[in-house]
């Protein structure tokens, strides 16, 4: 809220686009891929002059495609993978009379950040489940990566977020892979993608839908 508001713009996000743009031109052996949030596919309309809460997913991966990235993914996938972790852990806690009850959940990295300074009794309580984009971002490092026969160290991985907070959340060693790698190589908030796509004269308002990549069914 702090860069929303400061007079001065003394605090502001620090925008990752320029980095995920030089990556884009010049991938090299990388397979680029990006996963968005719900909200964004809402929230980023109002931007190019649709009425404010227009769902524009299928423009939204359009725009992505135009930008350059091989593959785009919707995070909601990820949230699925977390309802049913999420509730199996609820379950067993349960079942097993844990102390740990109730039980809150692991998906806001500002929350997350929160408990542990502020109220750090209540950790034990919170989910091990990662958050959505957590479980999407392995998901591909893993599954994606050996289904297409691909390293996964050539993956480049990017999430379209509405929160600044998410930023924080890929650096944590918890979404880091075995051999130390960052699951998330970054993360680009709304406000920083409108300004992307303004950059590179793409009017989201007048592009045609493309569905969303998918390497799992239904």
């Amino acid at each position: 809220m702090c860069t929303l508001v400061c007079p001065t713009a003394a605090l502001h996000e620090k925008d990752a686009t320029f980095d995920v743009e030089s990556v884009l031109k010049n991938p090299g052996n990388l397979i680029t891929t990006v996963q968005t949030a719900p909200a964004s596919r809402v929230v980023i309309a109002e931007a190019f002059g649709l009425p404010a809460g227009t769902v524009v997913t299928g423009k939204l991966v359009t725009a992505l495609k135009m930008l350059g990235f091989k593959y785009v993914f919707d995070t909601n996938w990820g949230a699925d993978m977390t309802i049913v972790e999420e509730a199996t852990e609820l379950v067993n806690r349960i079942k097993s009379n844990s102390k740990n009850l109730p039980m809150f959940t692991s998906c806001c990295p500002a929350w997350i950040n929160y408990v542990e300074e502020s109220q750090p009794d209540l950790i034990p309580n919170i989910s091990t489940c990662k958050s959505c984009l957590g479980m999407l971002a392995a998901t591909l490092r893993n599954d994606f990566a050996k289904e297409r026969k691909i390293d996964s160290k050539n993956i480049y991985h990017v999430a379209i977020m509405p929160c600044i907070a998410k930023k924080d959340e890929i650096e944590r060693p918890q979404l880091r892979s075995s051999d130390g790698r960052k699951e998330t190589d970054a993360v680009v908030t709304v406000r920083e993608l409108i300004r992307w796509l303004k950059r590179s004269k793409i009017d989201l308002k007048n592009l045609p839908d493309t569905p969303y990549d998918k390497f799992y069914g239904e």
